[in-house]
């Protein structure tokens, strides 16, 4: 099985990060909503040289600009700091410890263009989710996400699109989901972070099964399976996906788990959930209650 995957694990200074037609060229046109709307559309991968590959890739990135707007209502501190004399620089975000129970995050940047520096939307947007308990993202018609009275809008995106974003914010949702794994209680005698592995292709016809969900939902799969990754220590496996007509849903994975469960007890590292998974609807739930989005199987 031919796939492509990124591992994702804690990054420096704190935890973060059925197929529809393409989506109209993204716009600035902000939405009207009873709070404040802010319009950032994302960088898609459109007018990159192409010798900038990670560019190109499309994976969903923010201008270092469309950041400093956001941080001004979301309210973390920003930095930049040279790790060395021949790295790029590092962007730091960081909140009061206080406000969220968490220090930061440290990012290098995907890519530059045009004399701006991009960064992971998925990881600068995971972030700032947490300022808010009851945060929730919504993908159809537009990817937006909803904090209190503020909300995100980062414009019609291609379904493909959509899938990458929330590809990338798999570790975020994963510590989310089980805390008592990702952010084992202090002091601790082994206090490694095990990391999460997302697929988002594969050559294999993708897995598919039926839920009760509405078209448009997105939905993650979560498996723990320590054998797949074990050198890199990355026991967890996600799949993104968007609920299509009847509730079906395609999953880039050769075949599904043999167990579904709905107890995160069961998904927790030990030998014997080796193979369990969860299907969490990762839109319109909040994001400080992600059990309220786990997905009965049928």
């Amino acid at each position: 099985m031919l796939t492509t995957l990124t591992t994702f694990a804690l990054l420096a200074g704190g935890g973060v990060p059925a197929s529809r037609p393409p989506a109209a060229a993204v716009t600035s046109v902000p939405i009207t909503t009873n709070g404040v709307t802010l319009s950032v559309p994302l960088q898609l991968g459109q007018n990159c040289p192409k010798n900038v590959v990670a560019c190109s890739s499309g994976e969903p990135a923010l201008s270092l600009a469309q950041i400093r707007s956001l941080a001004q209502v979301f309210g973390p501190t920003i930095r930049m700091t040279k790790p060395s004399k021949t790295s790029s620089d590092t962007l730091n975000l960081a909140f009061p410890a206080s406000k969220v129970g968490i220090y930061g995050i440290g990012l290098p940047p995907m890519f530059n263009l045009k004399g701006e520096s991009y960064y992971s939307a998925s990881s600068i947007l995971g972030f700032l989710a947490r300022s808010s308990p009851n945060a929730y993202y919504t993908a159809s018609p537009r990817l937006q996400l909803h904090a209190d009275r503020v909300t995100v809008d980062m414009g019609a995106v291609p379904a493909e699109k959509v899938k990458l974003f929330f590809s990338g914010l798999a570790f975020s949702l994963a510590e989310e989901l089980l805390p008592e794994t990702f952010r084992p209680a202090m002091p601790c005698q082994k206090c490694d972070t095990p990391g999460v592995t997302s697929i988002t292709w594969s050559a294999s016809p993708p897995a598919r099964l039926q839920t009760s969900l509405a078209p448009g939902e997105v939905v993650m799969l979560l498996i723990y399976n320590p054998s797949f990754f074990k050198e890199r220590n990355a026991p967890y496996i996600t799949a993104t996906g968007i609920v299509g007509t009847g509730g079906w849903v395609s999953l880039p994975v050769e075949k599904l788990p043999a167990r579904m469960v709905t107890d995160l007890t069961q998904l927790r590292p030990d030998p014997l959930n080796e193979g369990n998974g969860v299907l969490l609807r990762v839109t319109n739930t909040p994001l400080g209650d992600l059990s309220k989005g786990l997905v009965p199987s049928r």
